[in-house]
């Protein structure tokens, strides 16, 4: 029964965390592809990548010379990383990584400056990338430049607007159902430790246990669709909950 505890906290961190492995991939070419190729490159060496609610990885990145500023007017600067196996072909099952929006003025600043060297942060959404599933087959990354024009029609911008609004809405219902879901499974596992304190040797404490695995595999389905900062902040705060609880 004393593995009974370990088995159910191993349960939760690894649905909550995808696993304790964490690979180590290097560039398979210092050169950025795509039109920033003259301007950055990626500084050798080891990245570990980690997952937090999708994959996550930081790149040092240095710039070359700087990028003309007028060129920049009225543009959209968009970075992404691919994942590649040993042989750089790229690792069915896995999404792209894009370079974190709050990054992309530290990004403009030094292309403008065209000198030094800054690390930048690029995710993945979640649910296209399982370190458990693909960690082992991951060992090099490529990153891929993209200069877009800015979109300015006013009429466009206000159907996408409400367009976005509108989905925005149901996802955010379905994120707040999902929250109650997670903060009651949270309650019943702090209720079902204590029990399990006070009978350590109770053979029904079992059946509960496997609704509880099947309900957080449920659970998990349901969160790959609340990747917003707002939900999974909270997600991370009832799982420290429950860790908490196990201890």
């Amino acid at each position: 029964m004393k593995n009974l505890k370990l088995m159910l906290v191993l349960t939760i961190l690894v649905i909550s965390c995808g696993g304790n492995n964490t690979p180590i991939v290097e560039p398979e070419n210092i050169k950025i592809n795509g039109p920033l190729s003259d301007y950055l490159e990626v500084v050798k060496g080891e990245y570990e990548i980690t997952e937090d609610w999708g994959a996550h990885i930081s790149i040092k990145l240095k710039a070359l010379k700087s990028f003309p500023e007028e060129e920049l007017n009225n543009k959209e600067i968009e970075l992404s990383l691919m994942l590649l196996n040993d042989k750089g072909m790229p690792v069915s099952g896995t999404g792209k990584l894009l370079l974190e929006s709050d990054e992309k003025d530290k990004l403009i600043n030094l292309l403008k400056t065209g000198s030094g060297e800054d690390v930048f942060k690029f995710r993945s959404y979640l649910g296209d990338y399982n370190q458990e599933d693909y960690g082992k087959n991951v060992s090099k990354f490529t990153i891929t430049s993209i200069i877009k024009e800015l979109d300015i029609q006013e009429e466009t911008t206000n159907t996408s607007t409400i367009s976005q609004s509108l989905d925005d809405e149901t996802s955010l219902s379905d994120c707040d159902q999902f929250l109650e879901e997670y903060e009651a499974f949270a309650d019943s596992y702090i209720e079902f430790m204590n029990e399990y304190r006070k009978n350590p040797n109770e053979l029904s404490i079992l059946n509960e246990y496997a609704e509880m695995v099947q309900k957080a595999s449920q659970m998990q389905s349901k969160a790959k669709n609340c990747n917003d900062p707002k939900f999974a902040q909270r997600i991370v705060e009832i799982t420290n909950k429950i860790s908490s609880a196990a201890y």
